[in-house]
């Protein structure tokens, strides 16, 4: 969840800092949460591409995600999850 989607569904600045303070709400990158409990309960795999999500969702560059990143994306099989995202712009 962004920033601007929480704000909208009715959080506030000082409600959404106490939320991520208290443990509720995990910080992905900036301006990107996920509820705790999800996040605890996500494998690796999941954790990974939620990480990459967060990334698209709050990039204002045009991209596609590249190399290990994108294989992540068709579910190739991966020795080892990408601990960089890895993108291509025009």
């Amino acid at each position: 969840m962004t920033t601007r989607f929480l704000l909208a569904q009715g959080e506030t600045e000082k409600t959404l800092s106490h939320k991520i303070r208290s443990g509720e709400f995990t910080r992905i990158s900036r301006g990107v949460y996920v509820r705790a409990d999800r996040w605890h309960q996500a494998n690796e795999r999941e954790r990974t591409i939620a990480r990459h999500l967060a990334v698209w969702k709050t990039n204002q560059l045009s991209f596609v995600f590249s190399h290990v990143s994108a294989a992540l994306f068709h579910d190739i099989s991966l020795l080892r999850l990408p601990d960089r995202i890895h993108i291509t712009t025009p």
